[in-house]
């Protein structure tokens, strides 16, 4: 028993040097590895230091060079901003340049324009143009005055030869109509029988109507004040005879244009004028022997005949803005022949007799009114030598006319 104690004892001596040499084996190891691990620490330690130097550096160097870049992008910047400055000055002063520049050819362009304006002679209307649309307002007066009479005379004019006494409002009327149309022809009205032939009434009518629409053609400023247009028209007599014919019908043509005109626009300046030559044709038949009141035979013209008679307003209208504003390069002038004005069958057609009327004991016969517009134009074609040589004179159109002629004709 005892030995096996011992050997057990033995054992656990053995086991125990066994267990205290791993212990200092293991010990050892971890000395050997703890040496190890320090040293790497201490080589880590190492590394990092040279590491944060090397950073340090770095850093230092890269500030160095970021303030440099400051410096730099400060000092560019400031280029940049001065070069701007300079875009900026150049590019005001160029748009200013250039606006100057703007306003200049506008100028020059507009100055250009003018001239040319006044310069050329080109027509928006030919003569033959011209000459139709006068031709269209004659035929339109026969054909409404032919109705116009026939109508009027049912209604209105007694059937007798001549009156023994004159109401005052036919001796105002005549008197009115005398201006327009001459006295011959109203002396006639009040002593001729017209109720089987109401012809004289219509010449009345168209001479009328030939002597209202002229006027209508031919004015500066339609409705307005005649002593406005007598003065506006010496003016232009007194440029047309100094200037060359593209200033002159320019000069014209723009004043036409700018002129200020009446207070109505078209449509009320017709039906003005209209109303105007509706006054004036009751007056004919006043002066025919009417005896209705003046009131009453306007109500029956107007009820009638207002459309036609607007018509004809338009027409004149028409034809004033044509020879005016339209046509420069030359003047084209409406013609009515005045009452008692010696027939001259080179100027003017006898609207009732085909062959040239013959002078009686060497007197030319006289013209009892006018019938049909003409139309004359009129050119500046020189400015020097002789005076009738400086101009260019056509009749396109001739006026039409009764003579005193015709009433003899009525009593046959």
């Amino acid at each position: 028993m005892l030995r096996r104690q011992a050997q057990q004892l033995e054992h656990a001596s053995n086991e125990s040097k066994r267990i205290r040499k791993e212990k200092d084996a293991l010990i050892e190891g971890w000395k050997t590895n703890s040496q190890q691990q320090a040293q790497h620490i201490e080589h880590l330690s190492a590394e990092r230091e040279k590491l944060r130097k090397e950073w340090e550096t770095k850093a230092a160097n890269l500030t160095a060079e970021i303030e440099k870049l400051k410096l730099t992008q400060s000092k560019q910047s400031e280029d940049t901003k001065a070069a701007l400055a300079e875009v900026n000055r150049d590019r005001r002063l160029t748009h200013s340049e250039l606006h100057k520049a703007r306003q200049t050819l506008y100028m020059y362009t507009f100055e250009l324009k003018g001239a040319q304006s006044f310069l050329t002679t080109a027509d928006t209307f030919s003569s033959s143009e011209v000459t139709n649309t006068l031709q269209r307002l004659n035929a339109e007066v026969l054909q409404g005055t032919a109705f116009m009479a026939e109508s009027m005379v049912e209604l209105f004019v007694p059937s007798m030869t001549k009156l023994d006494s004159k109401t005052d409002n036919q001796v105002a009327g005549g008197k009115r109509l005398s201006v327009v149309i001459g006295g011959a022809i109203v002396y006639f009205l009040g002593t001729k029988k017209h109720k089987d032939d109401p012809i004289l009434i219509q010449i009345a009518f168209q001479a009328y109507l030939t002597y209202f629409l002229r006027w209508i053609a031919a004015a500066w400023i339609i409705g307005g004040k005649e002593d406005h247009n007598r003065f506006i028209d010496t003016i232009y007599q007194n440029v047309r005879e100094q200037e060359a014919q593209a200033i002159a019908g320019r000069w014209r043509a723009l004043t036409l244009a700018h002129v200020p005109n009446t207070r109505f626009d078209e449509l009320q300046l017709t039906s003005q004028m209209a109303t105007k030559a509706i006054s004036g044709l009751s007056d004919i038949l006043l002066a025919a022997g009417c005896t209705a009141p003046k009131s009453d035979i306007v109500s029956g013209l107007s009820s009638k005949f207002t459309d036609k008679i607007s018509l004809l307003v338009s027409l004149a209208i028409r034809v004033n803005k044509i020879i005016g504003e339209d046509v420069t390069s030359g003047d084209f002038e409406v013609l009515a022949v005045p009452p008692a004005t010696a027939f001259d069958g080179a100027t003017m057609e006898d609207s009732y007799d085909e062959s040239s009327p013959s002078a009686r004991g060497g007197t030319m016969p006289k013209v009892l009114c006018a019938t049909d517009l003409g139309l004359r134009k009129k050119t500046r074609v020189g400015m020097v030598g002789e005076k009738e040589k400086q101009w260019e004179i056509k009749m396109l159109l001739k006026p039409k006319v009764a003579l005193k002629s015709v009433v003899d004709i009525m009593d046959e």
